[in-house]
């Protein structure tokens, strides 16, 4: 039974691949990859949280490395989702981050009841909470993206609707809406 802890929780993955060389039947090619990563999750107040995870890492020997173990961010494009993915990417298409390099990932949500909307008297009244999320990627690859949003979660108890910007390298980049209704 889990009973919490003062301190951040600390992953240290290392994944080795081994693929088939189509030019040397019998002969093999491998890969490594490191990723270390510290995440937390934290009251703070009254139905308010905070949560937040740094991830990075890179690959060792990248010599037989093919698309498919390149590291793929969680990028989530659809602006209607059917489950609530923790730190997720919300507008770069599905594997357009993805990397064969260094990369390094951050994520920062907070929830509260009370920041915005929830101030107005119609809006006061209901379950609602508010979220404010930040999100930092970087690679050689890609360079850096930024994204910044502000939703309403637990709409009738399951669901959530967001507005996100995107920056590539501090520029803007997009905007794009969210709705993300939860069947599980």
């Amino acid at each position: 039974i889990p009973v919490g802890s003062d301190w951040p929780t600390f992953n240290l993955i290392w994944k080795h691949g081994v693929n088939e060389d189509p030019g040397n039947a019998g002969e093999y090619l491998h890969f490594d990859m490191l990723k270390f990563e510290v995440s937390d999750k934290r009251d703070a107040g009254a139905f308010s949280e905070y949560r937040w995870r740094v991830r990075a890492g890179g690959f060792l020997n990248k010599s037989a490395l093919s698309y498919i173990d390149f590291f793929h961010f969680n990028a989530q494009p659809l602006w209607l989702m059917t489950a609530d993915y923790e730190d997720a990417i919300m507008l770069p298409l599905y594997y357009s981050l993805s990397t064969p390099d260094l990369f390094a990932e951050m994520h920062f949500k907070y929830t509260t009841p009370y920041l915005l909307l929830k101030l107005l008297p119609v809006m006061s009244n209901t379950l609602m909470r508010e979220n404010l999320s930040f999100l930092y990627l970087g690679s050689r690859f890609h360079g850096n993206y930024t994204e910044i949003g502000y939703s309403l979660s637990e709409i009738f108890l399951f669901a959530e609707a967001g507005v996100y910007l995107g920056f590539d390298d501090f520029k803007y980049k997009s905007t794009g809406i969210k709705l993300i209704v939860r069947f599980d």
